[in-house]
């Protein structure tokens, strides 16, 4: 069995106007296991908690009140809507009563090529995950071997974001064109190759 790490809080930022400031500060905290964003925009929010506080924080983030995120090891971001983004929302009630959350931002919408969230288990993990995504929502033609490469010279070109939080997650906004473009390139260049026969 493994130790999970400690959850960060999650609460209304004091200055921010909203319905629910009229709460005492007990009441608008609650805990989370994971959110990314890139400054103050959120991609991907976990809530965790009372049903009632649960509900009311997601309620203020999707109505554009901004959330501070505050770990355990001290530090923080501040968590705000994506301005373009739809928001996807599941819940889960726990055996213990808690709601579990889960808020994924959709900002390409749903045409093809849109913006991607990507998101890994882990760091070493993340080219992989990207790869997979790429293959699935972009039609990528390319080799696994190449992942590495590829990963690398999308957050270079800034064809992908790394997020800020505790998730391991990347914002991908680089379009099928951009990919063809970066694979010739690279296979020009020399830098990746197809396997001999």
């Amino acid at each position: 069995m493994t130790d999970s790490p400690p959850l960060a809080r999650v609460r209304l930022r004091a200055d921010t106007p909203s319905a629910l400031t009229a709460w005492s500060d007990a009441w608008v905290t609650t805990s989370t296991d994971g959110a990314a964003g890139c400054g103050v925009d959120c991609y991907l929010l976990s809530l965790l908690g009372a049903p009632a506080v649960v509900r009311g924080l997601q309620s203020a983030f999707l109505s554009h009140s901004e959330l501070s995120v505050e770990p355990p090891a001290g530090g923080g971001i501040i968590v705000r809507h994506h301005w373009n983004a739809t928001y996807r929302t599941r819940w889960s009630r726990l055996p213990s009563g808690s709601l579990h959350a889960l808020l994924v931002a959709d900002p390409g919408g749903a045409e093809p090529g849109g913006h991607r969230l990507v998101l890994a288990r882990s760091e070493p993990e993340l080219p992989e995950a990207l790869f997979a995504d790429l293959l699935a929502s972009r039609g990528l033609m390319a080799l696994p071997e190449w992942r590495h490469w590829l990963c690398l010279r999308l957050l270079e070109s800034e064809g992908a974001a790394r997020l800020e939080g505790p998730l391991t997650a990347l914002y991908v906004t680089a379009s099928e064109a951009d990919l063809d473009a970066l694979v010739q390139t690279g296979l020009r260049d020399g830098a990746i190759r197809f396997p001999a026969p």
